[in-house]
């Protein structure tokens, strides 16, 4: 990779977390999109609970991809 920025981590992270079935909103949360319409306006649930398990299932799916990537690489 020629050159790496913070939002290509998001790029990915997301991209990951959409994959596994994880709904736009919960993404678009934790990226802290801004809420359009009326929802900006009425909607002050902070889903805590759904970007929390966002997270943990980004961060074991980095996990997973490194150890299978470590298998590999000890295989070889």
């Amino acid at each position: 990779m020629a050159e790496w920025s913070p939002h290509d981590a998001r790029r990915s992270a997301t991209t990951w977390a959409r994959t596994m079935g994880i709904p736009r909103d919960t993404t678009e949360a934790l990226t802290h999109h801004a809420i359009v319409g009326s929802g900006k306006t009425y909607d002050r649930y902070d889903m805590q609970a759904e970007k929390r398990q966002a997270v943990d299932a980004i961060a074991d799916y980095i996990s997973r991809t490194r150890r299978s990537d470590a298998a590999t690489k000890e295989a070889a």
